[in-house]
């Protein structure tokens, strides 16, 4: 849209989506599906996974696992992009293994490692369907991939709410 920059050595996927003024920094890497809100500032070899959406304003500057809705400032993972999952075909069963993995990241208090090895498990156990497993391993790979280190930020709950 107007105004989107896409700085040098950057490498965007197909059906990105990027808003008004939305901008990457130098060797971005952004995957397949993400959307861009406006105003949003991605700092250079900052990588975005699929499936993404980071709203307005934000500034970015660690990498995004796919799936994730990312807001605030400082940049903070306030969830799942359930909506974005479901008008991409994605189905109950695999949004669910994916909300599986996004709890055992952001809200069982395991550290990173610990997290990815369960996500793992599940996969080995076969506690999951055979798609829903190449949703989670997509996820570990990026999570295995990163260099600047992963938005572990969960966004902080309004006081006097659940």
């Amino acid at each position: 849209m107007v105004s989107a920059h896409i700085a040098h050595n950057c490498r965007v996927g197909s059906h990105v989506i990027m808003v008004n003024n939305a901008t990457l920094g130098g060797y971005c890497e952004v995957q397949d599906f993400a959307f861009i809100s406006g105003y949003v500032l991605v700092h250079q070899f900052v990588r975005i996974g699929g499936y993404c959406i980071i709203s307005i304003g934000t500034v970015v500057t660690q990498d995004i696992p796919p799936y994730m809705m990312i807001s605030g400032s400082p940049a903070s993972v306030s969830g799942l992009n359930v909506i974005g999952l479901r008008r991409n075909g994605f189905s109950v069963e695999r949004r669910a293994a994916i909300k599986r993995a996004f709890k055992l990241i952001y809200r069982s208090g395991y550290n990173l490692s610990h997290s990815v090895d369960e996500i793992k498990r599940l996969i080995t156990a076969k506690e999951v369907s055979t798609e829903a497993a190449v949703d989670l391993h997509r996820l570990i790979d990026f999570i295995e991939g990163s260099t600047r280190g992963i938005l572990l930020r969960p966004i902080q709950k309004r006081h006097g709410g659940e």
